[in-house]
Parts: structure tokens; C-alpha cells; sequence
């Protein structure tokens, strides 16, 4: 299973109008090098081009405009070299409610992710399960620069559904 399948299940998993799936959301707009700031829990000048491989948006008030990011794994090494480098994940977390390891089945046991991360299990055929429950992170305040990658993913999303004749003089 590649990681176009596995993007296929979470795209069933968050269906429109209540939710905006985003594929490969940079957390900032520019190429500003930034820090982690590790008493405000925020990513500092977002950039470096850093991307979340999927993140969520609830668009209803009545869920609290839950956010979820996603990390897709499709090979056992890439998730053990992600789960031994935590601060990689940290500025999707400061921008979500949930954060979830993404991977086929078999890939992973739940016992091996992290406690501040989920775990989402793709089988054959597109259908997926949550294994184990992220925890609750509250997202932190929203930056402009993410708040404008935000934007531009949705308008070139919007404009690869749209016939090219609608957006093109």
C-alpha cells in the first residue's frame, strides 16, 4: 500500500461539507527560517517548508472545529525515525487537536506510538479503524502564515475541481 491509498481512506474518513481535508499543508507561507518555542508551545516563524501529510478541519461549531493532523507512514523505518525525533511533529500538533500516526495495517502496533499521538490503520480494499485514541492537545492560536498556507491550499484545491474554462480568462 502507497501513500496516495492511504490519503484515499482519510479523504472517506472526513467527507464534505462537515470536513476540509488538506494533503501536504505547509505550516507557513515563505521559506522564514523558524524555531520552536517551547514556552508558548508554538512554532515560531513557520517555514523551512515543513508540511503536515494531512490535516482536517471540522467545519461545523457544534464539533468545535476540530482540527487533526495526520503523519502517513507507509514503510516501518520512517515511522521509527519519526517516533525518535518528537520535535519533528511538534508544529502540527501546535496547530491541531489530535495528531494520528497514519499507516497500513500490520505496519505498527499501537503499543509502539507515542502517548501524545494516535494511531489509524488502512486496510486492504481503503477501509480504516482507529486503534488507539490521540489525546486531546488543543490547538494553540492560529498564525497568520499558517492561516494563509490554509488559503492558498484551499483555492488550489478548489481550482483543480473547477473546469478550466471557470477560472481562466
Amino acid at each position: 500500500m502507497d501513500a496516495d491509498e492511504v490519503y484515499e481512506a482519510l479523504k472517506r474518513r472526513h467527507p464534505l461539507p462537515e470536513w476540509v481535508l488538506i494533503r501536504e499543508l505547509r505550516l507557513g507561507t515563505g521559506w522564514d527560517y523558524g524555531t520552536w518555542d517551547e514556552e508558548t508551545k508554538t512554532y515560531v516563524k513557520a517555514g523551512i517548508d515543513q508540511r503536515i501529510d494531512a490535516w482536517a478541519l471540522n467545519c461545523y461549531a457544534g464539533q468545535k472545529f476540530k482540527k487533526i493532523a495526520y503523519e502517513i507512514k507507509v514503510t516501518r523505518g520512517d515511522f521509527l525515525h519519526e517516533k525518535k525525533n518528537p520535535d519533528k511533529r511538534r508544529p502540527a500538533m501546535a496547530v491541531s487537536d489530535y495528531f494520528y500516526f497514519v499507516v497500513p495495517r500490520g505496519l505498527i502496533a499501537p503499543m509502539e506510538v507515542p502517548k501524545d499521538c494516535g494511531l489509524v490503520v488502512v486496510y486492504e480494499g481503503g477501509r480504516s479503524q482507529i486503534l488507539k485514541r490521540a489525546p486531546f492537545l488543543e490547538a494553540t492560536r492560529l498564525d497568520w502564515r499558517f492561516v494563509a498556507s490554509l488559503g492558498r491550499s484551499i483555492h488550489n484545491m478548489r481550482q483543480a475541481d473547477l473546469p478550466r474554462e471557470r477560472y481562466v480568462s
